[in-house]
């Protein structure tokens, strides 16, 4: 990934902003396998819920309670050998459920941190299958990413293809 420095005041070009899926949840070690050789666009939707009362001063309080963020894969190519693909066909052809689906995405800022060590998020997600099949493009098989705000911090290696959490010190 290697990419350029940014300056203060340089807005962040897309391809800084990685995403991976585990294609191995079940294994010991993960297998990070990175979103976008297909897409033209991804991003995490983001849908809160919102509390809104009023009180008796006539003031409007408004609590944001949490968030469901989802995001679409779409579209996403079988291509032979490549993990990914393997544990989606898993899910499509035995009609995997609850937590067969669940994996990990890694979310990596690659302007925060220094090559080896990028700022990085990890979190529990859920896979659904939109589709198996497709046209004369490929056999296509999109999916959603639902996000279940299980997030943790830390760094990415991205030689050793690596998440390492954060480490907290104090009382």
């Amino acid at each position: 990934m290697a990419l350029d420095k940014l300056t203060d005041g340089v807005a962040v070009p897309r391809k800084y902003l990685a995403h991976f899926i585990n294609a191995t949840p079940s294994g010991t070690t993960p297998s990070w396998v990175r979103l976008g050789e297909d897409l033209e666009e991804f991003k995490d939707e983001y849908s809160a819920s919102v509390d809104k009362k009023k009180n008796i001063l006539g003031e409007t309080k408004i609590k944001v309670k949490d968030y469901d963020v989802s995001g679409s894969v779409d579209p996403y190519y079988a291509t032979v050998g490549e993990p990914l693909y393997a544990w989606l066909e898993n899910i499509a052809r035995k009609r995997l459920v609850l937590d067969d689906c669940k994996t990990q995405m890694l979310t990596v800022y690659l302007w925060q941190g220094a090559t080896g060590a990028y700022v990085a998020d990890e979190e529990e997600v859920v896979v659904e299958l939109k589709s198996f099949g497709g046209d004369t493009a490929g056999v296509s098989i999109p999916f959603d990413i639902h996000h279940t705000n299980k997030i943790t911090t830390g760094k990415y290696d991205e030689v050793g293809k690596k998440f390492t959490a954060d480490t907290t010190t104090g009382a």
